[in-house]
């Protein structure tokens, strides 16, 4: 948003690390001493087979990168949201 530089479009403000989202499930279901379950279903066909997060711009345009690890940020986020008021 404060870059010098004009550009139009997003920025991937993500992480480099690829992380399949069974993988993704595990450790919240872990983070969250979860007794859920996974399930698996077929595909939409129109879904992605393997997304590779790309960072580049954001490091290239807004020398930014992530200094945050995965597990570190879905801490947080669970945390945040137990402590929501909407949170049962």
């Amino acid at each position: 948003m404060e870059s010098k530089e004009s550009r139009v479009g997003p920025v991937n403000l993500g992480s480099g690390e690829v992380v399949s989202l069974y993988k993704l499930a595990e450790r919240i279901i872990n983070l969250t001493n979860s007794s859920s379950e996974l399930t698996f279903h077929p595909s939409p066909s129109s879904s992605a087979k393997a997304l590779v997060p790309d960072i580049t711009l954001a490091r290239d345009l807004l020398a930014w990168e992530p200094h945050v690890g995965l597990d570190e940020g879905l801490t947080a986020t669970i945390q945040n949201f137990l402590r929501s008021p909407v949170n049962p």
